[in-house]
Order: structure tokens, then C-alpha cells, then sequence
């Protein structure tokens, strides 16, 4: 049954990102943080979706998302400054978490586990997100958030994912970066266990990629290049199955 979005509560601030997402009620009771194929090129929003589900799969902590369907009538009921990011047809949603905050860089290694701070960096490093930077100074764009009452953390936007040009060197103020975490006592590294454990989880995980291609609304799909972006996707994943992206992790 396709979830409807019901009414446009407020839009996010620059601040919050230039995808600037609405906030909206849903119809099966639940608010989401929704982003539009307006508010995103094609590829973006794919890839927000790819890696949600590639997040998912995997058991790492990401709030629950759904595809929504929007409604001519509300997209247009919007206020005027907002209807740039907004018209009907199909978008991304992320259920809003109450009260949760982008992360300290204290918080994200006290509430998150040794085992899942190397799991999150893997992660990145291996759908090539490397948006999701903070200093000790927390300074940055995380991408985490943070809730008090739950004591957990929840990995959002990941509209970056999946760049083909992306470098190394470009993951140096990731959260869980080796700089980082040589300022905290959770100066870990990647051991020889944790290859062979960790390339089983996440090349388990591509196995479900083509029913994730699948699913991804037609709407949604460039109108050039789509095979290829894909592709481009698929390859990126396999990396994990590779010594030279292994070798390259630090």
C-alpha cells in the first residue's frame, strides 16, 4: 500500500543541507524528512535510496525510509517560497526523528560501539560517501544524528554516495577517521580479523542489489546514462572484494 504524504509541515533551513528536505505527515500516521526529485538531481536521489537500503541490509543504524507518493494537491498547497522543491509524483523519506541532533564529536565515540565506528567508516569508504566529516572542534557536516533518549546514533544523507571520482585522501575528516581517532581513546585500526568478517558481511549485502535496482521508481531514472550510472554503482560495491581497496584502508 503506497504511503501518501498527507501535509507539508516546514521545509529545513539552508543550514541544514542544500537539499533543503520538507517535513512532512504521512499517511500511515508517521513524519518523514522527505527530499523531492526537485530538490535532487536523478542521481542523487538514487543513490540516497541505494544506500539507505544498502544501510539497512547491513544492520547499521539508519532511521526507517519509504518511498512516498505526493499528491498534486498538496504539492501545490505548499507555501510559494517552498513550491521550488516540491511537485507530485514519488520522493524519498526518512522518518524524523524527535528531538534527535547532529552529533558532538564526544557523542559519537562514547554511544557508538568500537565494532560500529569501524562498520560506519567501512561503509562509507566502500559506497564512496565521504560526506560525513567532524572535528574534535565539531566543526564539519556529520551526517549523524544523535537522540538523547534512545542513546544512539542514526546515519542520514547520503545523497553523495556513490562518486566515481572520489579520492582517498578525501576521507581524512571522516568521524572515524584514522586523524580523528588518534584524539580519542578509541585509537583503533583495522585488524586481520576484521577483513575476513567485514568483507562477508558487505559482499553479502550486494547480493540484494538488483531487487534494490528494481525498486527504484521509474520517475526517478535519468533520462541518459542510466544503465551506466548503475554500472558505475555496481563496481564501486564490488571494490570491497578486491586486495587494493583493502590495502588502501587505514
Amino acid at each position: 500500500m503506497t504511503i501518501e504524504i498527507l501535509a507539508v509541515k516546514d521545509r529545513f533551513n539552508v543550514a541544514s543541507g542544500i537539499t533543503r528536505p520538507y517535513l512532512c505527515e504521512a499517511s500511515n500516521g508517521k513524519t518523514y524528512v522527505v527530499k523531492t526529485k526537485l530538490s535532487l538531481t536523478p542521481k542523487h536521489i538514487i543513490a540516497e535510496y541505494v544506500a539507505a537500503c544498502l544501510a539497512k541490509t547491513l544492520g547499521l543504524p539508519i532511521p526507517s525510509f519509504e518511498i512516498v507518493y505526493i499528491p498534486d494537491f498538496i504539492a501545490k498547497s505548499v507555501r510559494p517560497e517552498w513550491r521550488d522543491g516540491i511537485s507530485e509524483g514519488v520522493a524519498f523519506a526518512i522518518e524524523y526523528i524527535e528531538y534527535a541532533s547532529v552529533v558532538k564529536f564526544q557523542q559519537a565515540y562514547q554511544y557508538c560501539s568500537l565494532p560500529l565506528q569501524k562498520e560506519i567508516y567501512l561503509f562509507d569508504l566502500w559506497i564512496n560517501n565521504s560526506d560525513r566529516t567532524l572535528s574534535d572542534k565539531d566543526t564539519g557536516n556529520v551526517n549523524l544524528l544523535f537522540s538523547r533518549s534512545l542513546k544512539k546514533l542514526f546515519l542520514i544523507d547520503h545523497n553523495l554516495a556513490f562518486d566515481s571520482n572520489l579520492s582517498d585522501t578525501q576521507f581524512t575528516h571522516h568521524i572515524f577517521s584514522r586523524v580523528n581517532r588518534s584524539k580519542t581513546n578509541a585509537n583503533w585500526s583495522f585488524d586481520l580479523v576484521d577483513r575476513p568478517y567485514l568483507q562477508d558481511k558487505f559482499s553479502e549485502a550486494i547480493q540484494c542489489i538488483d531487487e534494490v535496482f528494481s525498486e527504484i521508481p521509474e520517475e526517478w531514472q535519468p533520462s541518459d546514462d542510466y544503465d551506466s550510472y548503475l554500472e558505475s554503482i555496481r563496481n564501486i560495491l564490488n571494490r570491497i572484494l578486491t586486495n587494493e581497496f583493502w590495502k588502501n584502508i587505514v
